[in-house]
């Protein structure tokens, strides 16, 4: 989750991402050179990325490692932020959903 800053730090989130599948990104030079390391990492590898609350298509760019057999889900409250990351027949608004509403929406988002 990237919370209620609308500029997040993003470097932290992706050294832990690549702590959690054993990659050492702290001696990348950028959050882009972090991104692209996971980019390599996730290449074929099947992941299911949420990035929840999401305010800018930058954060978004750097955010969207997953590879071909990979899905990623984006929520964000500035529908603006999606434009340059998706096409307006992969965007769905939605209202605050309930557990059950939720998990029906994610089995239908991510198979």
């Amino acid at each position: 989750m990237l919370g209620p800053n609308p500029k997040p730090e993003i470097r932290p989130l992706l050294e832990q991402w690549g702590h959690a599948i054993g990659l050492e990104l702290l001696s990348r030079p950028s959050e882009e050179a972090c991104s692209e390391a996971l980019r390599n990492a996730f290449h074929q590898a099947r992941a299911l990325f949420i990035i929840d609350d999401l305010w800018d298509s930058q954060s978004g760019n750097l955010l969207m490692v997953g590879g071909v057999n990979s899905r990623v889900i984006l929520t964000t409250r500035e529908s603006n932020s999606l434009s340059p990351l998706t096409t307006r027949t992969q965007q769905i608004r939605v209202d605050f959903l309930n557990d059950h509403e939720a998990l029906e929406l994610l089995g239908k988002l991510a198979p």
